[in-house]
C-alpha cells in the first residue's frame, strides 16, 4: 500500500501493509491479487521471511528476485526463468525473476524485463537479451508500470525535501513513451501472457531452495 522498500519494515509492518493493499485491490477488482513484487525489487538476502509471509497470505507467485546491479545485496537466483523456491521453513511458491541477459564474456548482468532499463537500453539489446534466454529454455518475465502508458506527465505536487519534485519528475518522465513502442516490438516477435495464465498451464520444472543461512539460493542436488 505504502510502496516501501520491503528493507526498511519489520514482518509485522509488512504484513499489515501488504494486507491493506489486497483489500483495495480486492474490493476495487473483485479479485485478490494472487502475485506478489517488491516495491524497487528491495528483498535483499537478509529480507528471505518475505517469502513465507506471502505464502502465509495466500500468494501463489512472487515476482521479487531480480539480478539487477542496481539491487542492493540481491538474491541472485539459479536459473533466469521461472522456478519453484522454498523457503527455509519448507514453504513453496512459484518464483518469476525478471528477465536479466548476461554477457557471454564477463558475465555482466542486462536487465531487459522492462521497467527504467526499457527506456534506455536499445531495442537491439532488449532483443538479444530476450532471445538469448529463449534459446536457453527460459521464460522471460517482463514487468511494466501503468503510469509508463499514461500520455500525460507525471506530476510531484509535495515532497519532504525541496527541490526534489523536479527530480522525480524528471527520472518517471524520462524517454516513458519508450516503453509502449519497446512492448510492441517484444508483442510482434514473441508470445506473450500474463504470469497467472502461464503458471495455469506450465508448472516450473525447476526447484530451488534457500540455504539453512537463508541467504543463498541452490538448487537441488
Amino acid at each position: 500500500y505504502a510502496h516501501r522498500p520491503v528493507r526498511f519494515q519489520s514482518r509485522g509492518v509488512f504484513v499489515d501493509d501488504l494486507r491493506r493493499s489486497v483489500d483495495i485491490i480486492g474490493t476495487l477488482t473483485g479479485q485478490r491479487p494472487k502475485g506478489y513484487r517488491a516495491p524497487a525489487f528491495s528483498i535483499t538476502r537478509a529480507d528471505t521471511w518475505l517469502f513465507d509471509a506471502l505464502v502465509e497470505e495466500g500468494f501463489t507467485y512472487d515476482s521479487s528476485v531480480h539480478d539487477s546491479p542496481r539491487v542492493h545485496d540481491r538474491i541472485r537466483p539459479p536459473y533466469q526463468g521461472p522456478f519453484t523456491l522454498t523457503t527455509a521453513r519448507g514453504a513453496s511458491i512459484s518464483e518469476l525473476p525478471v528477465a536479466v541477459a548476461h554477457a557471454p564474456l564477463t558475465g555482466t548482468a542486462l536487465p531487459v524485463g522492462g521497467g527504467t532499463y526499457w527506456r534506455l537500453a536499445p531495442w537491439p539489446l532488449v532483443r538479444w537479451g530476450l532471445d538469448r534466454l529463449c534459446a536457453a529454455g527460459d521464460t522471460p518475465t517482463l514487468y511494466l508500470h501503468p503510469y509508463e502508458f499514461d500520455t500525460a506527465d507525471l506530476r510531484v505536487d509535495t515532497t519532504p525535501r525541496p527541490g526534489v519534485a523536479p527530480v522525480l519528475e524528471a527520472r518517471y518522465n524520462l524517454r516513458r513513451a519508450r516503453v509502449a513502442e519497446q512492448l510492441a516490438r517484444v508483442a510482434a516477435r514473441y508470445a506473450i501472457t500474463s504470469c497467472e495464465d502461464y503458471l495455469e498451464h506450465h508448472r516450473p520444472a525447476r526447484s530451488a531452495a534457500f540455504s539453512s543461512a537463508g541467504e543463498h539460493l541452490r538448487p537441488p542436488v
